[in-house]
């Protein structure tokens, strides 16, 4: 079991115990909810670092440093969770910064910046899929054309 916290740590927990496993400090405020894939913890941090963690031992593998939103009050750092398929991470930001990332690397797979504060529906679960569809086949420029028409703005 893995979560973030108030306190700045990730932790993961023996599911049958409720032991501590490890736990991993950032620099701030953590609550997004983590993704698990391919024994990778991605998990965002209000430090404004996206973080891949193994999830066996807490071991940092690599951030991704977002940078701050200083536009919009209070929104800085990652508050949403990533979603990972076909090894790409995606995530936003409520500045309204959208990314992709190769899981392995951190390396940015896709980055796209839409105008105007695009809401906690971006979060929804069908619409994550349908652009990690996208991201996942070719360039991604039909993910490209989604955000910029707005499609994430329920």
């Amino acid at each position: 079991m893995y979560f973030g916290s108030s306190d700045g740590n990730v932790y993961a927990l023996e599911a049958a115990t409720g032991a501590v496993k490890w736990k991993f400090k950032t620099g701030d405020v953590v609550l997004s909810s983590p993704a698990l894939a391919d024994g990778t913890l991605f998990i965002g941090s209000w430090d404004t670092y996206l973080y891949a963690l193994d999830a066996t031992s807490g071991a940092e593998k690599w951030r991704f440093e977002t940078g701050e939103g200083h536009e919009i009050y209070n929104q800085v750092g990652i508050q949403g969770s990533p979603a990972v398929a076909d090894g790409i991470v995606i995530f936003w930001l409520p500045d309204s910064n959208f990314y992709a990332l190769a899981a392995a690397s951190g390396k940015t797979a896709l980055g796209l910046q839409q105008q105007g504060f695009m809401g906690h529906q971006f979060a929804s679960h069908s619409r994550r899929q349908s652009i990690l569809r996208d991201v996942g086949h070719g360039t991604g420029s039909r993910a490209e054309r989604k955000v910029r028409r707005g499609y994430f703005h329920g």
